[in-house]
């Protein structure tokens, strides 16, 4: 199973995905905003795929991903999560794979998504 990163500022959210992805057998971490989610990275956990909000106050996803990327952290696969979309959709933006998916979502096709990304990185990183 892997590791998921979830920053989200809707603790009803991030509380019900944890204990999905938790229940599916991975090992989870949540962060109410961009700042706490590089707080989280900063004290060494490295996900495998980040659920990530798009509009947050403070520090919103982008500048999370920014900032992530000129830390060093690593290039990590990103599911972004947001009202501001209808639908979802697949993208490849700055050599990263992203998937965005509107609010309200699928609990379901959300942790297939996740399954999915989780394969796709693990087949990626083998030799």
């Amino acid at each position: 199973m892997g590791k998921v990163l979830i920053i989200d500022d809707e603790p009803d959210i991030t509380t019900v995905l944890q204990a999905a992805l938790e229940m599916e057998g991975h090992q989870v971490q949540t962060a109410n905003s961009g700042m706490y989610g590089l707080v989280l990275l900063e004290e060494g956990f490295q996900p495998d795929v980040v659920l990530l909000d798009l509009n947050m106050p403070g520090m919103g996803g982008t500048v999370f991903l920014e900032e992530a990327d000129s830390r060093g952290y690593g290039r990590f696969p990103v599911i972004w999560l947001t009202g501001a979309v209808s639908g979802s959709s697949d993208m490849i933006c700055d050599g990263r794979y992203q998937r965005v998916i509107a609010k309200p979502f699928d609990l379901i096709a959300l942790l297939e998504t996740v399954d999915q990304m989780l394969e796709t990185a693990t087949s990626q990183s083998l030799p």
